[in-house]
């Protein structure tokens, strides 16, 4: 049993050391890393820096700050439920008017007396007090028979009630009065749309009749006689026409709830809901319920996965569009790294930045807008770094991309968005080709200004399309002020982080370069010692560099600097090397030619290890043993073919190659091109320029046929650029001077004298 787990945690073991051992540039990994780094900016856009306490007592005391941790929009349900309430309760009243009851009725009065006159029985007076909807008194009967029915008592009666029931009557009047303040609204029975709807003030509220009321009126009309059964009937016929409308009341009351907005407390990123030492008021309370309510109905895993998809579209669409269609948008395993490294850590800032620059606004004693704190983040200086060791179009790629993601940061803003992107492209517009400490102050100088001018164009923008959040007089100084101090602030974090970047990820800045190429340095001075012919090669091989790469549009100070180490190794044994030699004496003499290629060649490892011990940038020592790339040693090849018997030994070429790489950049490819043009123009006899033109391209088809230029940059146009610098140069520093009868005899006696 032991013995099978020990076999499965040993398949488990090299299963793990096959994951680790994969190379980088394989698919896996380099998902796996794309994921990673999605993952990380997504944990930055929804980490939170604060604490909100579960549960607090009104009245006890804040051992801590506690600060909200992004916005909140918290609904206060109690004032919000007794605004509610009170606008409900002045919605108005809503009463339905029968306008047509007294036509009703009278139609009812009128067949009740055509029925009676037609049956003329004793037995019609159920069917009349069916019809009229009324019970009748024995008198009351007894008066209509003894009018026979006759059409001028219908008439009468009909009159009355037309004239009574014109009125609006309402059961209790008492409740009408109660709105009369307010008023009320009245509907036609019939008609319950918006067309059929007035508004009823206190003088038309007035005008209406109670029941009793309008009794009283019926009992007043002298037209009906002195006989008691008539008013008493008539009063019976008269009801009410008007009448509180629950269902329609009730609907005015829910509208009116709906209408009123919730009442909420807008809390702010960095805003302090409660200091130190204070004690937990209500509000407090409402406060943080409130919070811990929206924690707990959003799901972290969902939001998480959200932005995560999000962030991965940004990142993946913005490097496919680069790499597909801007043509100098190459970066290596290398290079990725870097920008992944340098997008995190610049959003990671931005996010710190934010917290602080609200931990701070929130303070009573600055009397600074807290809208301005954001525009003093260091918003630019991973575009400028990325500008400084890389090109344009990367930090441009860049750019957009952080600018993006700040935008999120501040509320979701578009014109902080603005602001980051211009000022990003800014920033690596001035950054460029900095090769003093002292440029990159002058840059941050130029960025602040830039973003003067851009904040300046925001809050006129700002005032036009909202003139409530219009900025204005110290306010608007704050604000210019913040952004002077942004572009500074990207100068100075750059100044402190080059070092680091050079360090960590082997970038070689054009400051460092600038140190470099500083002749005093100990190598260069120890060169110059011991190896003063190298020296002079390696000088003049520099000035060859710097012409052909600026010419295509390399980095100019990376060839020269590149030029001055890439002999040093030569410092091990300079008198093997003819440039060093005096009295033209030959070391290889004595030796065979497999040693005397072995110890030309030598100098690439020695050049190496020189390098290393003085710390020079990779970049520089990458140059040293590409600089010959993979050649022969022709001279000691040749040498040996000779001496060498193939039937004893059989002779091999690769032990006369110098051990490579080739070139693999194009500062490195014009690197090779120089050193091999310089050395065969100086053993020139006759330095006429077409001498110099036919030995230039000569050098530069060899290193072509031979594959030398294979996995560098370098196209066809650009060996003819180098060509045409190479042949510029050499041509200057060997021209033929003519010689003055006057000279030639103060030549000729200045020889005899040495």
């Amino acid at each position: 049993m032991l013995k099978q787990e020990d076999k499965r945690s040993s398949r488990w073991y090299q299963s793990w050391l096959k994951l680790i051992a994969m190379p980088y540039s394989s698919a896996i990994w380099l998902w796996a890393s794309f994921a990673l780094v999605a993952a990380l900016i997504t944990l930055i856009m929804t980490m939170s820096f604060s604490s909100i306490p579960s549960r607090i007592k009104v009245g006890q005391q804040a051992t801590y700050d506690i600060r909200a941790d992004r916005n909140y929009t918290i609904v206060d349900d109690t004032a919000t439920r007794r605004m509610k309430e009170a606008a409900a309760d002045q919605s108005l009243l809503v009463y339905s008017f029968n306008q047509s009851a007294s036509s009703e009725e009278v139609e009812k009065i009128r067949k009740a007396f055509n029925q009676a006159r037609e049956t003329g029985s004793a037995s019609s007076r159920d069917l009349f007090e069916e019809t009229v909807g009324i019970g009748l008194t024995d008198k009351q009967w007894a008066g209509l028979q003894k009018g026979r029915f006759s059409r001028s008592l219908e008439d009468t009666i009909v009159s009355v009630v037309q004239g009574i029931m014109h009125h609006p009557i309402v059961s209790d009047k008492a409740t009408l009065l109660a709105e009369k303040e307010k008023g009320v609204v009245v509907v036609d029975r019939h008609h319950d749309d918006q067309d059929k709807q007035w508004q009823w003030d206190a003088q038309a509220i007035s005008v209406v009749w109670s029941l009793d009321d309008a009794k009283k009126q019926v009992m007043s009309i002298r037209s009906l006689g002195k006989d008691e059964w008539l008013p008493s009937l008539v009063a019976q016929l008269i009801h009410t026409n008007m009448f509180v409308n629950l269902e329609l009341t009730r609907g005015n009351q829910v509208l009116a709830r709906e209408s009123v907005p919730n009442v909420v407390l807008s809390i702010q990123s960095g805003d302090v809901i409660i200091h130190a030492g204070e004690k937990f008021e209500p509000r407090h309370e409402l406060i943080i319920q409130g919070i811990r309510k929206q924690l707990e109905q959003k799901s972290i895993s969902t939001i998480f996965l959200g932005y995560f998809i999000l962030v991965s579209l940004i990142l993946w669409v913005s490097y496919f569009f680069g790499s597909r269609f801007i043509p100098k948008f190459h970066m290596g395993p290398r290079d990725i790294r870097f920008v992944a490294v340098m997008l995190i850590v610049a959003l990671f800032v931005v996010r710190i930045s934010l917290f602080l620059t609200a931990t701070v606004a929130a303070s009573p004693y600055l009397n600074i807008p807290s809208g301005a704190y954001v525009y003093a983040i260091p918003v630019a200086i991973g575009a400028m770094l990325i500008r400084l060791v890389l090109n344009a179009e990367v930090a441009l790629i860049f750019s957009i991309v952080v600018s993006i993601f700040c935008g999120f940061f501040v509320l979701h803003d578009p014109e902080y968005t603005a602001y980051c992107l211009l000022s990003n492209i800014a920033a690596t517009s001035f950054i460029a080709n900095v090769d003093k400490r002292s440029n990159v102050m002058r840059a941050g100088l130029k960025i602040a200004l830039v973003n003067v001018v851009i904040v300046g164009g925001l809050l006129l923008a700002q005032s036009y399309h909202n003139p409530a959040m219009k900025v204005q007089g110290v306010d608007a100084l704050w604000y210019l002020a913040a952004a002077l101090t942004g572009g500074i602030m990207n100068s100075v974090l750059v100044l402190f982080a080059a070092p680091f970047v050079e360090t960590i990820f082997g970038y070689t800045t054009d400051m460092r370069l600038l140190e470099l190429a500083n002749l005093n340095h100990p190598l260069l001075r120890e060169l110059i010692i011991r190896a003063p012919g190298t020296y002079h090669h390696s000088h003049l091989v520099g000035i060859l560099s710097e012409s052909a790469s600026e010419r295509i549009g390399g980095n100019p100070l990376l060839a020269r600097v590149g030029a001055y180490y890439h002999d040093i190794g030569k410092m091990r044994k300079p008198q093997y090397y003819i440039e060093n030699s005096k009295d033209n004496a030959n070391w290889h003499e004595k030796i065979s030619p497999h040693m005397a290629a072995l110890i030309i060649s030598s100098h690439i490892k020695d050049g190496v290890e020189m390098a290393q011990q003085y710390g020079l940038p990779q970049q520089i020592i990458d140059m040293i043993p590409q600089h010959h790339g993979t050649k022969k040693v022709s001279f000691f090849y040749e040498l040996a073919k000779k001496s060498n018997d193939p039937e004893l030994q059989t002779l091999s070429e690769d032990d006369f190659r110098y051990p490579g790489p080739k070139p693999q950049t194009k500062e490195a490819g014009i690197l090779l091109l120089a050193d091999g043009v310089e050395a065969a123009v100086r053993a020139l006899k006759e330095k006429t320029p077409t001498r110099i033109q036919q030995m230039v391209e000569s050098i530069i088809n060899k290193s072509f046929v031979e594959s030398q230029l294979d996995e560098c940059d370098l196209t066809l146009r650009d060996l003819t650029d180098i060509a045409d610098a190479f042949t510029h140069i050499l041509s200057g520093i060997y021209h033929q001077r003519i010689e003055y009868p006057k000279q030639a005899t103060e030549v000729a006696e200045k020889d005899k004298v040495l």
